[in-house]
């Protein structure tokens, strides 16, 4: 207790000599927990009359008008708040949607309706993307019911996104959610803005007469599509286009799932990495899956086994001759490119095997 005290008169005299830097240091975080250290008489005598003993009393009044006003919001009539936010003279609109948006997970059905239509009507591009993300995290159950209400929120919101439909929020909401004819109208931008993939996913699913242009995607966001939207894959040289892909791989731009697992054994160094372990290559093995594609797979996973075969080897002789990095994020970054450039060597090995050219 004494070394508490004695740091807390240190901090005392900081405070007296420069109460502003005092207030900017971290000083004034330990002499709160330090004072709270003491029992209220000590603390009392202390810091009397010390510019320690005003900052103190600020912190306490801080607190409490915070926790007052946790209280009020908590028991504050939804009614009250839709009223301060749609009434643009009330002062307190700003206030209310941000405690409308955070009490709304928790308010009966028609206080959310109520919330969600007055977002709607006031109708800004901010309250409009608030509204899709909500009901895109789960609420759009909400709107299920049909009646009356629900139809004229729908309404609402089919206008509001249509108005701001640039916006990258509203912009996933109408591609995910809403009816083809506002995608249709808006497809070039909405492309632009979320993607040609997700565009031509849901319309590939829901329109027979939709024809996906392969040149506007990658060989794996293609395959995910025509995964997804229960499309066959027709005489599309997936093989072919992934040995391409993969021999022009630069090792540096390879996104990775995971990083590569280092371990001693008796017999010396293991190393647990895959080709799967590549983003790509792990969405591929996913689709092929899902489109039958057997044949791929299989060629794919004699490569990768092939692969990693040689990078063990390569390791245990590095690993022997002090060649692997100590720095992990290096040794990783080497057996990464190692093994795609192992891929790279044993392509044509498999290539010979494969049906689909």
């Amino acid at each position: 207790m004494e070394k508490t005290k004695e740091i807390l008169k240190e901090i005392i005299g900081i405070a007296e000599r420069d109460y502003f830097g005092f207030v900017g240091s971290t000083d004034r975080v330990y002499a709160i927990a330090l004072a709270s250290c003491l029992d209220d008489e000590t603390r009392s005598r202390m810091t009397r009359d010390s510019p320690l003993e005003e900052y103190l009393e600020k912190c306490q009044e801080l607190a409490e008008r915070r926790a007052a006003a946790s209280l009020s919001r908590a028991n504050r009539p939804v009614k009250e708040v839709l009223a301060d936010f749609t009434n643009p003279q009330s002062g307190r609109r700003q206030t209310a949607r941000k405690e409308l948006q955070e009490r709304f997970a928790t308010q009966s059905f028609k206080d959310q309706i109520n919330i969600l239509n007055s977002m709607l009507r006031v109708g800004t591009m901010t309250d409009t993307a608030w509204v899709a993300k909500t009901l895109a995290r789960g609420f759009g159950l909400l709107l299920l019911p049909d009646t009356e209400t629900t139809g004229n929120t729908k309404e609402l919101l089919y206008l509001r996104c249509d108005e701001h439909h640039r916006c990258p929020a509203v912009a996933d909401y109408i591609v995910a959610q809403l009816p083809l004819k506002m995608i249709i109208e808006h497809q070039e931008e909405l492309e632009r803005i979320v993607g040609y993939r997700k565009v031509a996913l849901r319309l590939a699913k829901e329109d027979p007469e939709f024809v996906i242009d392969a040149e506007k995607l990658t060989l794996f966001q293609y395959l995910d599509v025509l995964a997804k939207s229960g499309r066959g894959i027709g005489e599309y040289p997936v093989w072919k286009d992934f040995r391409e892909w993969l021999l022009g791989l630069d090792p540096d731009l390879a996104v990775w799932e995971t990083r590569a697992k280092i371990s001693d054994k008796p017999e010396g160094i293991e190393v647990n990495l895959s080709l799967a372990d590549i983003s790509d290559v792990r969405w591929l093995v996913k689709s092929c899956g899902q489109l039958g594609l057997a044949d791929v797979i299989t060629s794919l996973y004699d490569l990768d086994k092939r692969a990693q075969a040689l990078l063990q080897e390569f390791a245990k002789q590095a690993h022997s001759n002090h060649a692997i990095p100590y720095d992990s994020h290096k040794a990783d970054r080497l057996l990464k490119s190692r093994l795609i450039e192992l891929a790279k060597e044993e392509l044509d090995k498999i290539t010979e095997n494969i049906g689909q050219g």
